[in-house]
């Protein structure tokens, strides 16, 4: 079982896996577990025509993911029938998205008879609809009958609970300071004396925010003096506020002496400020040094880097290294470019992200008619749009 899946995960990944190998799996799936995953494999590639029954039988076996991405094609498929099913079955996400599809088509019969028959989600929709239909005596007559979300919306706002809130506000406004924490009184009251005293007392939030509001009205040695003396600590958040103290004015000597001590921040902040004034190389090769020695941080801004100047050989390099941050920016650049085929490829491969934006591109190209019925349908195993 496992190593017929395994054989889609072995394909190449420019390859186009053929219709006979998804048969011949589909045919050996018994495991729920693994069953959910081939379809997540399907989707990634917008195969419908196998991600539907797979995630159908992964449903079935009470798999909530499964049961969330086979209501969300199942509407995208306007499959009322196939919705209703799921629904009738006691798929919660799929009563949802009925109702949502039901609402949409303004299907007020639909949703009456769902409603009646204790569906929630349709009772819900169905008020809304009639709200924004203005039809006060059909809200009324619901209300009557005993449903809350038409009388909610019948007898608009609440009183009761608008006191409360109101009331819960004051209360907040009464409170004893002393009684709360630390970060909820700070942003309330700017006391400097004694944000001082808590931060000789040791309160590790203290030394921070005295940092940061000293900063905002101007008083920038004082407070790098408290966050060097932090970050020299170990202290992560005074690390992290130091090195953009520095980068705030431009200082990068002082965040190259940072970065050289193997500072992770303030080489982040450093490669942020050379690329900010034009210097990519350099930026570059500080944040692949990092990433090299397993840095995520700076992998993460070295994709975004190259990412922002439009280098799509560079990322899809980086990506093709391994650097999944990269992997998840290509297909974004791919669109940016108006590249459909490098889309393609990679939906064709099961990028996920990829088959997102291939249709977002073909309508934005104003291949409209091409768009709706790839986001519908899908593809098929040969690469051609399904119809169905």
């Amino acid at each position: 079982m496992h190593y017929e899946f395994n054989l889609v995960s072995q394909e190449r990944r420019s390859a186009r896996v053929p219709a006979s190998t998804w048969d011949a799996l589909i045919s050996h799936m018994r495991d729920p577990a693994d069953t959910a995953r081939l379809a997540d494999s399907a989707e990634n590639r917008l195969l419908h025509r196998y991600a539907i029954p797979l995630y159908w039988h992964a449903a079935n076996v009470d798999d909530q993911h499964a049961a969330r991405q086979l209501a969300r094609l199942l509407a995208e498929r306007e499959d009322l029938d196939g919705l209703r099913a799921r629904a009738d079955a006691g798929d919660g996400n799929a009563a949802q998205a009925l109702a949502r599809l039901l609402a949409e088509h303004g299907d007020l019969d639909g949703l009456r008879a769902r409603a009646d028959a204790g569906d929630g989600n349709a009772a819900q929709a169905l008020a809304r609809l009639l709200a924004e239909h203005g039809d006060l005596d059909g809200l009324r007559a619901r209300a009557d009958a005993g449903d809350w979300y038409a009388a909610e919306l019948a007898g608009g706002p609440d009183p009761w609970w608008t006191y409360h809130i109101l009331r819960a506000s004051s209360d907040l406004d009464e409170a004893d300071e002393e009684s709360l924490p630390l970060a909820w009184t700070v942003p309330l009251h700017i006391n400097l004396d004694s944000l001082r005293a808590r931060a000789d007392a040791g309160e590790w939030y203290a030394a921070p925010e005295l940092a940061e509001r000293l900063a905002a009205r101007g008083d920038l040695d004082e407070a790098e003096q408290i966050l060097r003396a932090g970050a020299d600590a170990g202290d992560e958040k005074s690390a992290l506020q130091l090195a953009r103290l520095l980068a705030t004015p431009g200082d990068l000597d002082g965040l190259r002496a940072r970065a050289d001590a193997g500072e992770e921040y303030a080489a982040l902040q450093l490669a942020e400020r050379l690329a900010a004034r034009g210097d990519l190389d350099e930026a570059e090769q500080i944040l692949r040094a990092r990433a090299d020695a397993g840095d995520r941080n700076a992998a993460r801004a070295l994709a975004r880097l190259l990412a922002e100047g439009g280098d799509l050989d560079g990322l899809r390099a980086l990506a093709d290294a391994g650097n999944g941050y990269a992997a998840w920016a290509l297909p974004g650049l791919l669109a940016e470019h108006g590249d459909v085929n490098g889309l393609r490829a990679l939906t064709d491969a099961g990028d996920g992200n990829a088959a997102s934006k291939l249709p977002e591109l073909l309508m934005k190209l104003g291949r409209y008619e091409e768009a709706e019925q790839l986001r519908r349908f899908g593809l098929n195993p040969d690469g051609s749009i399904a119809s169905a």
